[in-house]
């Protein structure tokens, strides 16, 4: 059932969060600023009343100053110490006047009244201080003036100190609000971030998660995967592209397999239409010259061969014509038999073979060839158990063969010189025979194991000897290969075949 896409883009679904959680800071950020500016209210009255109490008890030093001064009975002083009471009572009215109180009316105009009432008394006793002559019992006038003043100063300080205590509670009511608040929002902003983030993973990563597994299981091979189509509207159409692509991957790889299928078919046929080309005009070019020569010896005796059946006298030609059509009979056996080692599966009778002992062994078997009487052939000492190798051994030592007769044939027989060397590399055993004859161009060295390929003119050989060498050591898991600096430069031939585990090279 295929999923309907979401209505809401990622792009706006993201700006509606980011809105969203702006608009919940800046709530936040508010409430901070709110709260805090409250508490710097309370603060600045805690100050204000506190400058108010300090004057408060100025004043009240010198009303005590005052009353001392009139027991000596010194005007002058009692007055001098009113006037500045006076003077301070009159600053802390103009100061409460000026000052906004967080008080209510009440506090205000409890102060206002009290201080109102301590100004008259002492507005009267400095009267009374100021009357010429003297009036009898100004001391007592002025004292009792003195006392009442002190006693509504005393309620005034009560007063201040009351708010005072007042609003530190209030401050300290406020300032745990505020704590909780800033707890608060600091526990929702951190609970918003979580939430936001959470929304965008799934809104955005695990999206780009899925994509990134589909990726990777398509780049492996899985071509049947799909993605849900889900999400916002651009993940949605971003994976239905996936899924349209991995569709057209998938039909595009099936319909190359079937047609690789079908082109493969079409080219082993081909090769093995070619190959049969290939042997059959190999086979009818070496085996023409054979039935040419059987034919003519033919046709020579039957022109001998009298009227009568008898030979004519010629017994002679009769036999060596005979002779030629059955070497040349043989000849072709040879070709046939050639083709059918470098067809052939090779010898499962594989075994540990001394490549040591091989090499000496054929070496004195070509001692014995006449086309080597005058060529010099170097060969190494080795123990018998050097050099050993798993392989067949008759097989083997056909290949050895092959090539030292090859080097030998491609020599000049008075200045020949094959020289055959032994090693080791890198866990394979190596052979190598170089001769020092005609060499080889490059267009030689690209087909010298092709079967029926020779350059040798009027040679005994058909062309087949390295080609069924080559295949022979390729089924031994080996490799051999040809090497020349050029015509007139000698050749030399590599063969490697990998080395017996444990063995001594």
């Amino acid at each position: 059932m295929p999923h309907a896409p979401n209505t809401m883009t990622l792009a706006r679904r993201i700006v509606f969060k980011t809105i969203l959680l702006t608009a919940a800071l800046l709530a936040a950020g508010g409430g901070m600023v709110t709260a805090m500016l409250a508490l710097q209210r309370l603060t600045a009255s805690t100050r204000e009343e506190f400058d108010e109490l300090r004057e408060v008890r100025r004043v009240d030093r010198h009303l005590q100053e005052s009353i001392r001064a009139i027991a000596g009975g010194d005007r002058g002083a009692v007055l001098a110490e009113l006037n500045v009471a006076i003077a301070g009572l009159a600053q802390f009215g103009e100061y409460q006047e000026s000052q906004p109180t967080e008080f209510g009316p009440h506090h205000a105009s409890a102060e206002e009244s009290l201080g109102a009432s301590t100004f008259a008394a002492l507005e009267r006793a400095a009267r009374r201080l100021q009357a010429e002559p003297p009036q009898p019992g100004w001391a007592a006038a002025v004292h009792a003036d003195l006392s009442g003043a002190t006693e509504t100063l005393d309620r005034l300080a009560d007063e201040i100190e009351d708010a005072v205590a007042a609003v530190h509670a209030r401050t300290a009511a406020r300032f745990r609000a505020t704590t909780w608040l800033l707890f608060v929002l600091a526990l929702v902003s951190t609970c918003a971030g979580l939430l936001f983030s959470v929304l965008h993973y799934r809104s955005v990563v695990r999206p780009l998660r899925e994509l990134l597994v589909g990726t990777r299981r398509l780049a492996q091979g899985d071509l049947a995967v799909r993605l849900a189509p889900t999400g916002d509207r651009e993940f949605h159409d971003l994976k239905q592209g996936f899924n349209d692509m991995a569709a057209e991957l998938e039909a595009l790889c099936t319909n190359l397999e079937e047609r690789v299928a079908e082109q493969s078919k079409e080219l082993a046929v081909a090769e093995r239409l070619a190959s049969v080309g290939f042997l059959a005009a190999g086979v009818a070019h070496e085996i023409n010259n054979p039935l040419a020569i059987m034919s003519g010896c033919a046709e020579s005796l039957l022109r001998r061969l009298g009227a009568d059946g008898s030979l004519n006298g010629e017994a002679q030609t009769w036999a060596r014509d005979l002779e030629a059509i059955r070497d040349e009979a043989f000849r072709c056996k040879r070709i046939t038999q050639g083709l059918l080692d470098l067809s052939r599966m090779g010898d499962p009778n594989r075994g540990p073979v001394s490549l040591a002992t091989v090499v000496a062994e054929c070496v004195q078997l070509l001692g014995s060839w006449p086309g080597c009487k005058e060529t010099r052939i170097e060969c190494p000492t080795a123990p018998a158990d050097a050099f050993v190798v798993s392989a067949s051994e008759q097989e083997l030592k056909q290949v050895v063969l092959n090539l030292l007769v090859n080097a030998v044939e491609a020599s000049d027989p008075a200045t020949g010189r094959v020289e055959l060397r032994l090693g080791s590399d890198n866990g394979d055993v190596t052979l190598q025979v170089i001769d020092n004859g005609r060499g080889m161009t490059p267009e030689t060295l690209d087909r010298v194991f092709e079967p029926f390929f020779t350059t040798g003119k009027g040679r005994r050989g058909h062309g087949l000897g390295l080609s069924i060498s080559h295949a022979i050591v390729q089924r031994q898991g080996g490799t051999l290969t040809a090497h020349s600096a050029g015509p007139g430069r000698g050749s030399r031939f590599l063969l490697s075949l990998p080395a017996l585990t444990g063995a001594k090279s």
